[in-house]
């Protein structure tokens, strides 16, 4: 049988790649629940490297949504690949994780504010410079 489709990944296989399609033309999140955990198990027995993986909840979300030819949203994914680790008790690298943006994105935004900052001062200098001129 030949199928239109090349099969997304592999290790996880052609009935795999199919059950995602379908999973895809369900209409609504709490249809496709139980249908996205199975397929995230399929996923990781085809994947155990990705146990450990920071961002595993990201990288089963994009197989699922490519597998799924777009029909199934990469957020509503990961949020249920979280779930799944947080029963198990997997979640210190994703917690970890999500503590490491938060403090990059702090550091980031006072960096940005303390250039504002210095950017201000530097102008009113200029122009306390140019009235004393005048």
């Amino acid at each position: 049988m030949k199928y239109e489709q090349k099969v997304a990944d592999r290790q996880v296989g052609r009935n795999a790649d199919l059950f995602a399609a379908k999973i895809g033309e369900m209409q609504t999140p709490d249809e496709r629940y139980a249908y996205i955990r199975i397929l995230i198990s399929i996923i990781e027995q085809a994947h155990p490297e990705w146990n450990q993986a920071p961002n595993k909840d990201k990288q089963i979300a994009h197989l699922i949504f490519h597998m799924s030819h777009g029909e199934v949203p990469q957020d509503e994914t990961s949020e249920i690949a979280r779930l799944r680790d947080e029963e198990r008790g997997f979640t210190n690298h994703l917690k970890d994780r999500d503590k490491d943006q938060e403090k990059d994105q702090e550091k980031d935004r006072d960096e940005d504010q303390e250039k504002n900052r210095e950017e201000d001062r530097d102008k009113d200098g200029e122009e306390d410079e140019n009235q004393g001129e005048a």
